[in-house]
């Protein structure tokens, strides 16, 4: 398991929701609002499962605005990461950010 908590830096931006792909939408965290930072959230880290793709998306449409993998041979195994959404619409960013 690793530790993963968002911040939302998207200027202009809606409220957003995470999800894990393949996950429903808002599963990981739901509504996070400009400049919030959500509480840390466990996420697997068993290698055999693969990268970890997070999902960004407009909490009130569920459209997607960008993605962020975290590979399998560099998952954080009891550690925590912050994924920090950034930039304006249209160039966003992820930033990942290790707590160790």
């Amino acid at each position: 398991m690793f530790g993963a908590r968002v911040i939302n830096l998207l200027i202009g931006s809606t409220p957003i929701s995470v999800n894990l792909k393949g996950s429903a939408n808002g599963s990981f965290i739901n509504n996070l609002a400009y400049k919030a930072i959500s509480g840390f959230k466990d996420v697997s880290s068993a290698a055999s499962e693969g990268t970890k793709t997070f999902e960004f998306k407009n909490a009130i449409t569920g459209d997607l605005i960008t993605t962020f993998d975290v590979p399998d041979y560099d998952l954080p195994r009891f550690r925590n990461i912050t994924l920090v959404l950034s930039g304006t619409m249209g160039s966003e960013t992820v930033i990942r950010v290790n707590q160790y």
